[in-house]
């Protein structure tokens, strides 16, 4: 009876004004059996989810890289604006540039790359690569095994029909073919492993890296920020490079020409102690200048390639490290009694809202369905 008469005061009422508190509160104390019902379903839901939640340990490492030189007035624009938190964008000639760090970190080849990283977990119980860690190391959520059910099923209704549709897991990896297995794992380290966040006003970088064990993610993070850095300086040392490499051959090749003209010209020397003949001194004075030609471009090409060798080094860029990799001591993921007390709060609030806000939508209903009767 106290329900109807309660249901029968705010039916077509606005659900707040003056006296809105006292009659929610009242309204909420008569539905408090349904409120405790959807609690204990919200707390059981909560349970079951976070016995499927796994404990995991992040670590970051923060870089400053440092920046192609920008000259004019784009440059001083782009200093002053990044001052403001505004970023004009990348005024500089390179193509990769620190907003483009995470696309880089999640791209196949480098991840692949990281797989022969070596690591050991914190009670040096297993030390194996990182791909074998995560392949056969790492637990897995209940929550996976579904998914992994409905995968297995699709491929074998696909192989049914179709000889041999995927690859067959190998001991090597190819960035270009993966297997389903190797994909899979791929995937892990691109979705929930590895990440990279760039802050467009100051530039500085920061890596995280997600694993079950805390040593692991520590030697995780610092091998990305390793191989982030080696890719950065190939790219940006990648013509110096292609210039020193050319002069040191041209180096080569001139210092056996010259080898070779001294040897001709010391045999003829020495064939030659006593000469009286014109044209014996002409032919050791030609050798002569034929020599000291190539020494000359013998020598030349010597200062390119140093010079080249020093644009090497210029083009290097250095990258100062904030914050370095460090084991974390507390885990990242959140805890179990967290996850459940959410779960029952969640239903709880979804309840009592359901009941606060019903008779509204009932009368709305009845409005739309009869529009000539008056509430």
């Amino acid at each position: 009876m106290a329900e109807n008469e309660i249901d029968k005061k705010t039916e077509g009422k606005p659900i707040l004004n003056q006296d809105s508190l006292i009659m929610l509160a009242h309204k909420l104390y008569v539905h408090r059996k349904t409120l405790y019902k959807s609690a204990i379903i919200g707390a059981v839901l909560g349970v079951i989810f976070a016995l499927g939640t796994l404990k995991t340990w992040t670590s970051t490492v923060v870089l400053a890289p440092e920046m192609a030189s920008e000259a004019g007035l784009s440059g001083k624009m782009g200093s002053l604006a990044s001052l403001a938190g505004i970023n004009l964008g990348a005024s500089s000639t390179d193509a990769i540039y620190p907003e483009l760090y995470p696309q880089m970190i999640e791209s196949t080849p480098f991840v692949v790359g990281l797989f022969d990283v070596q690591v050991t977990t914190l009670d040096s119980t297993v030390q194996t690569n990182l791909y074998d860690y995560i392949e056969n190391v790492q637990k897995k959520s209940w929550s996976e095994y579904p998914i992994q059910w409905v995968q297995s099923g699709v491929r074998s209704i696909v192989s049914m029909f179709v000889t041999n549709p995927f690859k067959q897991s190998s001991d090597k990896i190819d960035p270009f073919y993966l297997s389903l297995d190797q994909e899979k794992v791929v995937s892990k380290v691109q979705t929930s492993m590895v990440s990279a966040f760039v802050n467009k006003s100051d530039q500085l970088i920061t890596l995280s890296a997600t694993t079950q064990d805390p040593l692991v993610s520590a030697t995780l993070v610092d091998s990305v920020r390793e191989r982030l850095q080696q890719e950065i300086i190939a790219y940006r040392t990648k013509k110096a490079r292609h210039d020193m490499e050319y002069y040191q051959g041209l180096v080569e090749e001139s210092r056996q020409e010259y080898k070779k003209l001294e040897q001709k010209y010391a045999r003829y020397t020495d064939e030659h102690q006593n000469p009286f003949l014109t044209t014996i001194k002409a032919e050791r004075d030609d050798l002569e200048n034929q020599m000291q030609t190539a020494y000359n471009v013998y020598s030349q090409m010597v200062q390119q390639y140093e010079a080249s060798k020093a644009k090497v080094q210029e083009a290097t860029p250095s990258f100062t490290i904030i914050q370095p990799a460090s084991i974390s001591t507390k885990p990242s993921s959140t805890p179990k009694i967290v996850v459940a007390l959410g779960w029952t709060f969640l239903f709880v609030f979804v309840t009592a809202l359901w009941i606060l806000v019903r008779d509204t939508l009932r009368s709305w209903v009845r409005r739309i369905k009869n529009p000539q009767q008056t509430c």
